[in-house]
């Protein structure tokens, strides 16, 4: 069973879904090299994985967002206050 990517012969595919349209899927080719994978993630893509006992099933997504329009995952990151700027 092939993807998106699979079944239109190229490397990624990149689409939003109606039901959420705020993250940007990135499907890539089942065989992509880890060079690819790799590529997508330091693009600041989540890469996603589902194992079954078949195939394993990989593809990335944007982060979501959190209310400042940060990726969620970062806010904990981020300085606490501002500095002050003096004109």
């Amino acid at each position: 069973m092939g993807n998106l990517a699979d079944e239109s012969g190229t490397d990624v595919e990149m689409y939003r879904r109606a039901r959420n349209p705020d993250i940007i899927h990135v499907i890539s080719r089942s065989d992509a090299p880890e060079e690819l994978l790799a590529i997508l993630d330091n693009a600041g893509l989540e890469r996603k994985t589902i194992e079954t006992s078949g195939p394993v099933y990989v593809w990335h997504e944007t982060p979501e967002l959190d209310v400042y329009g940060l990726p969620s995952n970062t806010a904990s990151n981020l300085p606490m206050g501002l500095p002050e700027f003096r004109t």
